[in-house]
């Protein structure tokens, strides 16, 4: 686990931040994974983990797509938009919104500013 961070790391341009709470839930999610067929995108997500600043949800600014952050996203081509809300795997349910984390898409929104 990392060292908390005292800083507000996400002033650094193009910095990916997560809370401290949900970079620890998807550490043990991926730990849990252990000897099971884990998803193709395990080591994706272990990377974004590995590269981003962890810090108290309370230094996370306001714009930042953390755990069940829901988020309001439009094709440029089309104008059309949708609504999305970023979950841990037991919630996910795409017909819903419901974007898994554990998805590629949902791993590039994680730590996003929108």
């Amino acid at each position: 686990m990392k060292k908390r961070r005292e800083t507000v790391a996400a002033r650094r341009a193009g910095a990916v931040v997560v809370t401290e709470a949900d970079a620890e839930r998807l550490v043990n999610l991926l730990q849990a994974q252990g000897n099971r067929t884990a998803p193709r995108t395990v080591p994706e997500l272990q990377r974004k983990l590995d590269d981003a600043e962890w810090l108290d949800s309370r230094l996370i600014p306001s714009d930042v797509v953390t755990m069940n952050s829901t988020v309001r996203l439009r094709d440029l081509e089309s104008g059309e938009a949708v609504t999305r809300t970023l979950v841990f795997p037991y919630g996910s349910d795409p017909g819903r919104g419901r974007i898994s984390v554990m998805t590629s898409f949902g791993i590039s929104m994680l730590g996003r500013r929108v």
